[in-house]
């Protein structure tokens, strides 16, 4: 196990220590293990075995997942969990489906709000191909740069052939801005997708 995997155990374990508001003392009382131990465990200098991870998570009421830092959720969960052993997935994709349910609404909201109708697709074509022709060195890569990355990108002009390079700067940033609302558009489809699933599942039963 590397030293920043036993270290992030252990920052649970802090953590789940301090919410639970009991000391290192306790646990190492409840473990039938020394202090010193229990310390070593937190500053991430040792790793507690499979046995002690499942007590460490039932004196704290976490899960065992938790501390191993497979999920973000702190407490037991066991529907969660009852789903993720029926379904093999992982608690983190379960989790991830469970974020789409609830950005649903406002992903509705977005597609309806921008008005993506057969222009729309049509101006967004049609802006591709003027990119095309400009066939300049900067072209951004619209699937694999990040916001952040754009931005920085779209303020690095020079004086060489501004008007030429501002212009499709502009272009750039309006088709950079398509492309985030079609992604949105991706996660909403995903959604109905899965909620058909689970819902054809329910009248199986």
């Amino acid at each position: 196990m590397s030293d920043n995997i036993k270290k992030m155990i252990g920052e649970r374990i802090g953590l789940a220590l301090k919410n639970a508001d009991k000391k290192q003392k306790e646990l190492a009382q409840y473990l039938n293990i020394s202090d010193n131990t229990v310390s070593y465990f937190v500053n991430g200098s040792r790793t507690p075995n499979t046995e002690q991870i499942i007590k460490i998570a039932d004196f704290l009421n976490v899960s065992a997942d938790y501390l191993l830092c497979r999920t973000n959720v702190a407490k037991a969960d066991m529907i969660l969990q009852t789903i993720a052993k029926e379904t093999g997935l992982s608690e983190r994709a379960i989790e991830r489906i469970l974020e789409l349910k609830q950005d649903k609404n406002d992903t509705l909201n977005l597609f309806l709000s921008c008005g993506l109708t057969h222009e729309f697709f049509e101006e967004f074509k049609e802006l591709i191909i003027v990119q095309k022709m400009l066939n300049t060195r900067r072209t951004v890569k619209f699937f694999e740069v990040s916001e952040e990355e754009f931005e920085t990108n779209f303020h690095e002009n020079n004086d060489y052939n501004y008007s030429i390079i501002n212009m499709e700067d502009k272009l750039n940033l309006k088709l950079f801005n398509m492309q985030n609302i079609l992604l949105e558009i991706t996660n909403y489809i995903l959604d109905e997708v899965v909620e058909g699933i689970n819902g054809q599942h329910n009248e199986t039963e």
